[in-house]
């Protein structure tokens, strides 16, 4: 990529503008209700959602992956291919946040529902690699690698303007996500905000952080962008108010994939995060623990039940521990990250929080460690 940049991208422009073509068309298909198109059951002229999330998708991704893994995206993304950046950009975001609002058909609706996270995946390792802030337009006139897109022909114009109509600005993004956690709104009736956005906004922040205010120390240096390590908090304490909103939850099928996103973001975190957010989370978790362990003796000893009456109650109990060991899968990688970072710091300095964050953990493995399920 770095000695053939030109043939490179002359060699990959058509592959993104036919994939920014079948996306922008299934978001038509989306809009105007094309039911024959989006099952694909006309064989000329069809982008159906099969084909876009079973093979579109996961080329995309892989593809975008392996950009952001070895930074040729700042040598891939110019002019018409960056162009091609940002249809993608826009068809995926409109598909993920809002395309099941276009459609009445159920079975439309579970085909989005079911495959939400893959085009979650797919922005994230687009925010991986694109090298504009499309979070923060207001930035683009200092970025060298900003190219004048919206110069390029009137259909170039009209694609800017979608997209400024469309992402919504990194600030209000941030607030929005702090609201729903706050709001402890059901995954149900926002289920592209853990999904879509979280995954590609800890994206964006791992990635600009690098080029950001807190790292660019150069005064003479144009600011690109103003992703800082507030925003990486706020984010996590966002993230970590919604696993605990979470915690026992029977529909939460986010839970299992959260932290593979959100670890991205940890490396930047404050130590006073701990009180608010990550005690809280050790809390109900061990006091769900010790609850189960406690029905757990309970039928032990219960020995009047008939056996119909206990399989139940048995299978009942080994739910609710599946659900146990989903939340603790949540919320264990970003804690395992986050000690990692501060215990020379609690070490040295000693923290009350710290230390009953520790032991409510070391309690839940303990009565764990005694539990024995049949």
């Amino acid at each position: 990529m770095k000695n053939s940049q030109e043939m490179v991208r002359a060699s990959l422009l058509p592959l993104f503008n036919n994939i920014a073509e079948d996306l922008n068309q299934t978001v038509l298909n989306l809009e105007q209700k094309r039911y024959s198109y989006i099952k694909g059951t006309l064989q000329r002229g069809t982008t159906s959602l099969a084909y876009i999330h079973m093979v579109l998708l996961p080329v995309l991704s892989s593809l975008l992956d392996h950009l952001g893994k070895n930074n040729y995206g700042v040598d891939l993304f110019e002019n018409e291919i960056q162009l091609a950046g940002y249809k993608i950009l826009n068809a995926l975001w409109i598909i993920g946040t809002k395309g099941r609002k276009f459609v009445d058909r159920e079975w439309i609706i579970e085909e989005l529902n079911r495959h939400r996270p893959l085009v979650g995946d797919c922005l994230s390792s687009f925010a991986s690699c694109f090298p504009v802030a499309f979070f923060e337009p207001e930035f683009n006139t200092n970025n060298k690698n900003a190219s004048n897109v919206s110069q390029l022909s009137p259909e170039a114009h009209d694609v800017m303007t979608n997209i400024s109509r469309t992402i919504p600005n990194l600030t209000k993004l941030i607030a929005d996500i702090e609201e729903h956690a706050e709001s402890r709104v059901k995954y149900e009736d926002a289920p592209y905000v853990v999904e879509v956005i979280l995954p590609c906004l800890c994206s964006y922040l791992s990635y600009w952080w690098s080029m950001g205010p807190e790292k660019i120390k150069q005064i003479t240096e144009p600011q690109i962008t103003n992703v800082t390590a507030n925003h990486m908090n706020s984010v996590l304490g966002s993230v970590l108010k919604l696993i605990n909103n979470n915690i026992d939850a029977i529909e939460a099928p986010w839970m299992k994939h959260i932290a593979v996103y959100t670890q991205t973001i940890i490396f930047n975190s404050s130590t006073n995060l701990v009180e608010p957010y990550f005690l809280p989370v050790s809390q109900r978790i061990k006091s769900k623990c010790e609850d189960l362990f406690t029905q757990e003796q309970s039928l032990k000893t219960a020995t009047r039940l008939e056996s119909s009456e206990r399989e139940d109650l048995e299978l009942d109990l080994m739910k609710d521990y599946e659900i146990l060991v989903r939340d603790i899968y949540a919320f264990g990688p970003l804690l395992i990250k986050y000690v990692d970072i501060h215990r020379s710091y609690w070490l040295k300095n000693g923290d009350k929080y710290a230390e009953e964050l520790y032991n409510n953990m070391a309690e839940v493995f303990s009565v764990w460690c005694k539990s024995k399920v049949n």
